[in-house]
C-alpha cells in the first residue's frame, strides 16, 4: 500500500501537468488537433468539453509496499461511499467518466470495503525513488478523429485502463491493441507512442503514471520511434 507524505490537491499539479503540452499529440497529417487529447494541462473540474486529457487525482507518498503492486480500480454509488471506504483503506478518490473510483496501488489480494471492483491492472514493475508522485488521468478522443503522441518517456511507470474504445501502445519490440476493459503497462523509462483507435467509436481510458517526484514527469523520446503504424480498427 501507499505510505502517504501528504494529500496534494490536484490545483499544485497544474504547473508540472503543463510539462505534457510540449509533447501534445500529432494529427495523421502532422498538425496539432485543436483538443488535444495527450496535453493534460486542465484538472476534470474546470473541463469545457468533453474530448482532452484531464488531471483527476494526485498525491505524493514517501514509500511503496512491499512486494508484488497492482493497480486497482473500484467504482461506488456516491463519493461519500468511497471516501468512507478510503477512511479505512488507502488509495484516492476520483470521479471520472460519469463514475465514482477509489484507485489503489497495493497487493494483488487487497480489497477495499464495499465498491464493485472494476479491474486490477499489473503487475506494476517496480523502481526505486526517494520519493513518488502519483497521477491519475482521464483521456477522451472522438470518433473519426486520428491523432498521437510524440514518442516519450516517464521517469516511473505509466499504465491505463480502457473503458471504451481501443487504444494501440508502441514500444520497442512491441505493438499492442488494448480493448475495452482491459489495461496494460509500460515500465519506467521506456520510449513510447500512444494512438487511440477512434475510427468507428470515441475512446475513453483513465491513465495511472507512477514515477520519480524529484525527476520531470515527462520527456521527449529522441532515440527510437515507431517502424509501423498501429493496426486499424
Amino acid at each position: 500500500m501507499l505510505h502517504r507524505v501528504r494529500n496534494v490537491t490536484m490545483h499544485m499539479h497544474v504547473l508540472g501537468a503543463l510539462a505534457l503540452a510540449a509533447i501534445g499529440p500529432v494529427l495523421a497529417n502532422g498538425q496539432a488537433p485543436t483538443a488535444s487529447p495527450y496535453t493534460c494541462t486542465m484538472l476534470a473540474s474546470e473541463r469545457t468539453e468533453e474530448a482532452g486529457c484531464y488531471i483527476v487525482a494526485s498525491d505524493t507518498v514517501d514509500s511503496l509496499a512491499s512486494g508484488e503492486l497492482y493497480w486497482h480500480l473500484y467504482t461506488y454509488r456516491t463519493r461519500d461511499e468511497a471516501q468512507t471506504a478510503l477512511a479505512a483503506s488507502t488509495g484516492l478518490v476520483a470521479e471520472s467518466l460519469g463514475k465514482v473510483w477509489l484507485f489503489a496501488i497495493a497487493p494483488r489480494s487487497w480489497r477495499p470495503p464495499g465498491g464493485q471492483r472494476v479491474s486490477v491492472v499489473g503487475p506494476l514493475p517496480r523502481f526505486a525513488a526517494k520519493k513518488y508522485e502519483v497521477r491519475y488521468l482521464e483521456v477522451v478522443e472522438p470518433a473519426g478523429r486520428t491523432s498521437h503522441t510524440p514518442v516519450h518517456r516517464h521517469p516511473g511507470l505509466e499504465a491505463w485502463y480502457v473503458v471504451n474504445g481501443q487504444h494501440c501502445a508502441q514500444t520497442p519490440g512491441s505493438t499492442k491493441v488494448i480493448h475495452a476493459g482491459q489495461g496494460d503497462v509500460i515500465p519506467r523509462g521506456v520510449p513510447m507512442m500512444l494512438t487511440p483507435l477512434t475510427s468507428t467509436q470515441t475512446e475513453r481510458h483513465i491513465t495511472l503514471v507512477l514515477l520519480d517526484a524529484d525527476q520531470p514527469w515527462t520527456t521527449r523520446a529522441a532515440d527510437w520511434k515507431p517502424e509501423s503504424s498501429c493496426p486499424t480498427e
